[in-house]
């Protein structure tokens, strides 16, 4: 309601922004978000558009109505890496439905959701509310019955469903402002029918159910048409601690319970309690253009299960907004046009291939520095970070093939997290030659500081993978405390005593639910203790095992647990067969 009239993006301004950001952030997801994204009346254009503009990025869209996607959508989508789909059936009748003036009956849903499943979704998420106006436990169970149909559509056992469901809470500025909101112990109930009708369609591994939980939603009906009372619950709130309550590991129901108590507030009143349409609500100063007498038009019809058209198709239902004389008018639904999108800038050069029928790659290795900062972020935080940066250099960069292609780039190995390191290497393969000198001068602009290139090279295509050619890494501890000086002074006279008199190192670790013990001696390969207590350690690879340097660490000085602080790790070098 609060949205009217619609405004639509310009088709051509939107692939722009997308182009643009795509090349300034390197970033690998492209979402069109938007309250309803299928009611845009040129969305096959978008998405065409899109998957122009934006080549190798996957495009995904938030929740659908159903109905509005058709085959060409469908097909248009398919061409990106999303694993699943989200559709809103809201309620699992019609009648209910229809109350609520969705404007979708249940073959527009098992239609498209056959579509998905057709076209390889193998996750489709459905979502509903409970508690809305008028609902009975025979709409809970048409939840269930909908959802055993839309299983039954599936090709394969692989294919699944996730089923959300939240509680309804009444919003202001709509025909329904006026109704109550269930309360816990009922939101419960009504979860638990669900549940339990899901369970006895399918087993969990293919009918997943999630719902939202009831204490939350009570405080959002509280705060969603509350008043000037609330103003001294939230601040007994604060001060009893409840913050990032957004965080269900810190979110503590009994806070807020005393906190209305405190202001002599029953809570599940104030949430059930139904308004009467001739009091004055607390937002009633607030002038969304929509008018009163159209809310209770609509809410006199919800009531009586008659829908309202779309305006925008079928003529002006007299909501208020427009201003004809004005010129404030819904947008006309036209789905004429077609986006003709620009390609981007620096436009991926197409496949070439071998007279074997293999494509035609180029491949690179690159040493690079990761500052200390960096080396806070896990390993694939960094592996988006390094690809990011090249996207932003605008590297032709090889995909892998099939539903989820993937950019050619391999690391030598994954560093721990905690781990500063002044030499790495990984390569990458591009679908074109790269001018080396460029991309040499590019690299600070597009990657960030505490990640610095020391040198690209070409690499032969006979070459083995960089993760293979790895032999050792070099590592170099120094302690800031006397604690750590000592430590490591038995450290090194522990490394020293494995080397020299061949005695084993071993590890023993949990491994679902098992004991492993491993021998670490044959890892260690050079060991020195450098004025200051300053340890290096020269580590090789066995098997394509690389040992975490913090591991050695701990087994090597006896501790229980790995070591955090006392000392700073840097690997100085990694060393290529």
């Amino acid at each position: 309601m609060i949205y009217r009239p619609v405004r639509e993006q310009d088709v051509e301004r939107l692939l722009d922004g997308a182009r643009e950001g795509s090349r300034t952030t390197g970033m690998e997801e492209l979402s069109l978000l938007s309250l309803s994204v299928g009611d845009h009346t040129r969305l096959l254009d978008l998405l065409r558009g899109a998957r122009t503009a934006c080549p190798g990025l996957n495009l995904s869209l938030p929740s659908v109505r159903a109905g509005v996607l058709d085959g060409e959508m469908l097909e248009a989508l398919k061409k990106s890496r999303q694993g699943g789909f989200t559709i809103a059936p809201e309620a699992g009748t019609q009648r209910l439905r229809d109350v609520i003036n969705k404007g979708l009956d249940e073959d527009q849903i098992l239609e498209t959701i056959a579509a998905l499943f057709a076209r390889g979704w193998d996750l489709i998420k459905l979502y509903f509310m409970i508690g809305l106006p008028t609902e009975t436990d025979a709409d809970l169970e048409g939840i269930v019955e909908l959802c055993g149909k839309a299983l039954e559509r599936a090709r394969s056992k692989r294919q699944r469903l996730n089923v959300s469901v939240s509680t309804f809470v009444p919003k202001p500025h709509t025909p329904f402002q006026w109704e109550s909101q269930i309360g816990l112990a009922e939101t419960v109930r009504r979860q638990e029918l669900i549940r339990a009708g899901l369970k006895r369609i399918s087993p969990g591994r293919r009918l997943n159910f999630k719902w939202h939980d009831s204490r939350v939603s009570l405080l959002e009906g509280a705060f969603s048409r509350g008043d000037r009372r609330l103003w001294p619950v939230l601040l007994k709130a604060r001060e009893l601690g409840c913050a990032f309550d957004a965080w269900s590991d810190k979110f503590d129901f009994a806070r807020w319970q005393q906190a209305f108590a405190a202001a002599n507030i029953d809570l599940e009143e104030f949430v059930g309690r139904r308004l009467p349409t001739g009091a004055t609500l607390p937002w009633d100063h607030i002038d969304c253009l929509v008018s009163r007498k159209f809310l209770i038009r609509e809410r006199d019809r919800a009531r009586a299960g008659e829908t309202t058209p779309d305006c925008r198709l079928e003529g002006c239902t007299g909501c208020g907004v427009c201003d004809f004389e004005g010129g404030l008018v819904n947008r006309a639904a036209d789905r004429a046009g077609t986006a003709e999108a620009k390609p981007p800038a620096g436009k991926r050069p197409a496949e070439k291939f071998l007279s074997d029928g293999r494509r035609c790659e180029w491949r690179w290795q690159v040493a690079y520095a990761r500052g200390r900062r960096l080396g806070w972020l896990s390993h694939l935080e960094n592996v988006a970070l390094v690809i990011r940066g090249l996207r932003r250099l605008q590297v032709p960069l090889a995909f892998t093939r099939g539903f989820h292609p993937h950019a050619r780039v391999a690391f030598a190995h994954a560093l721990p997290v905690g781990l500063e390191s002044r030499h790495e290497l990984l390569e990458f393969r591009t679908l074109a030659p790269i001018d080396m000198e460029a991309l040499r001068r590019a690299w600070p602009e597009a990657m960030p500081t505490d990640l610095r290139l020391i040198e690209i090279l070409p690499l032969p295509e006979s070459a083995a993978a960089i993760d293979r050619r790895l032999s050792a890494c070099l590592y170099e501890i120094r302690p800031e405390n006397e604690t750590w000086r000592a430590r490591l002074k038995e450290i090194a006279r522990a490394a020293g005593r494995v080397l020299e008199e061949g005695l084993p190192l071993k590890l023993v670790r949990r491994r679902k639910g098992k004991l492993q013990e491993i021998d670490l001696a044959p890892h260690i390969a050079a060991v020195e203790l450098l004025p200051g207590a300053v340890l290096r350690l020269r580590v090789r690879l066995l098997d394509g095992r690389n040992p975490n340097i913090f591991v050695i660490l701990q087994t090597l000085a006896g501790l229980q647990e790995r070591p955090e602080s006392g000392f700073v790790a840097v690997k100085l070098e990694s060393f290529l067969d």
